[in-house]
């Protein structure tokens, strides 16, 4: 079992049910718990960490006996993306794409992932560059150093903490991104990266209220507009 999962914890707890939706447990775990109590696990048809945010809700929902309440919850987030939508009719159909970096490795987050997922819910669409990467676990795609054209949409959205900006700036061909040159970069908060990542029903909207305005910015078709978090970055062209 991974280290942050202890079986002994989990049986103490004596729970009537387990979710591990999202947890990225091998099979050999799940034989593990589900002797414990059963494990409500992704769709089939989907990868571990590529189930959409309306999908799991309805999961535990029926799970949990509790449909009416994951209706109104699902109708509630899908009104308020709607309502993005609404504002900003200027984002459908650009592309958009969220990055990483971490340890050193610069990637793109597939469009199945959480973080994709958010970008296009208000109206962006993915490159058909990511169509060609390699996938690892399902989510996401590692980038080489010396091609970074997947990244090169009308707007790049970087999913990593402040930890990780230098690694960022330093990148030597981030530089002739068309997001870079036309100043279309966003960097996320650590709290609104980890609501991104969570992709939930209930962090979802957090990461929409802490974005909206940089995205808008970014997304207005002029280069001498500054985008704050580029800016405060050192990101901005």
């Amino acid at each position: 079992m991974p280290r942050e999962i202890s079986v002994e914890a989990v049986a103490v707890l004596e729970p009537d049910l387990i979710i591990g939706i999202g947890s990225g447990i091998s099979p050999e775990q799940y034989a593990v718990l589900s002797r414990i109590a059963p494990v409500l696990m992704h769709s089939a048809d989907r990868p571990p960490f590529g189930m959409a945010w309306h999908d799991v809700v309805q999961s535990l929902g029926q799970a949990l006996e509790r449909q009416s309440q994951a209706e109104k919850l699902i109708a509630g987030l899908r009104e308020t993306f709607a309502a993005a939508r609404a504002r900003h009719p200027e984002w459908a159909g650009r592309s958009a794409v969220a990055a990483y970096n971490h340890g050193g490795e610069s990637g793109v987050f597939m469009p199945e992932d959480t973080r994709s997922r958010f970008l296009s819910e208000l109206g962006f669409v993915a490159p058909a560059a990511l169509g060609r990467l390699s996938r690892t676990q399902g989510f996401f795609a590692p980038l080489s150093p010396e091609d970074l054209s997947p990244l090169d949409a009308d707007l790049l959205l970087w999913v990593s903490s402040l930890g990780q900006v230098p690694e960022i700036v330093s990148l030597p061909l981030r530089r002739f991104l068309r997001a870079h040159v036309e100043g279309r970069e966003v960097l996320t908060s650590p709290l609104a990266a980890a609501a991104l990542s969570f992709g939930s029903v209930l962090s979802l909207p957090f990461a929409l209220e802490a974005l909206e305005a940089e995205i808008a910015l970014a997304s207005d078709g002029s280069a001498a507009t500054q985008v704050p978090s580029a800016v405060k970055a050192g990101l901005a062209p």
